[in-house]
């Protein structure tokens, strides 16, 4: 028995054949397909879903993050995923200086009433009883002295050098330098007990 010769296939005849196999082969991708003659080239989609977000929300976040509402708070408003909060966040500046410049004004107004509750404050009031039957309003001012706890907590963070909580000991010797420790040793000697002065 005598072993065959495996048989070479032939290359391509044409030119055109080899030089789109090369320029696939150099690009990395498949040749694309050709189009038929007068069809319009195909548009390109954005890969997943659309998104959801408005151009209303904008002005909804900065009116609810301004009213103290949280970015939980947030997603449940617009019927979304915290995620998707923090999406649109990153795909839309305005959305989200709009949530910052709401929480700003928040924190703003929480840092004048804490302000107004370390100093103390008062306000008009009215006050309303029913006397003999008959429903009085009578108008006073109502006086809410200074809170040392709200006043501690200013201070605590606007001058942290001098109100925080950590008090800070350094131990130095004069001019800044280590300290020096001298300890002098006196022997004494145990005075005799009774016994011992007979022996």
């Amino acid at each position: 028995m005598t072993a065959r010769k495996p048989t070479k296939k032939p290359a391509p005849s044409t030119k055109k054949a080899t030089s789109r196999a090369a320029a696939t082969k150099s690009a990395g991708k498949r040749a694309p397909a050709k189009k038929a003659p007068g069809t319009k080239p195909t548009p390109t989609r954005s890969v997943g879903r659309p998104s959801s977000f408005r151009e209303e929300y904008i002005g909804q976040a900065k009116k609810l993050a301004a009213l103290g509402a949280t970015d939980l708070e947030l997603a449940d408003f617009f019927g979304v995923s915290t995620v998707t909060l923090f999406n649109w966040r990153t795909s839309v500046p305005e959305f989200l200086n709009a949530t910052r410049l709401g929480k700003d004004a928040a924190d703003e107004r929480v840092e004048r009433r804490l302000f107004a509750r370390a100093m103390g404050y008062e306000h008009d009031e009215v006050d309303i009883r029913v006397v003999n039957g008959e429903l009085v309003k009578t108008p006073i001012r109502k006086f809410y002295p200074p809170d040392t706890a709200a006043a501690s907590l200013w201070l605590r963070n606007r001058k942290p050098e001098r109100w925080r909580d950590k008090v800070e000991t350094a131990h130095m010797g004069p001019d800044g330098g280590p300290v020096q420790v001298h300890s002098t040793v006196t022997f004494v000697r145990a005075p005799l007990r009774d016994d011992e002065d007979d022996a």
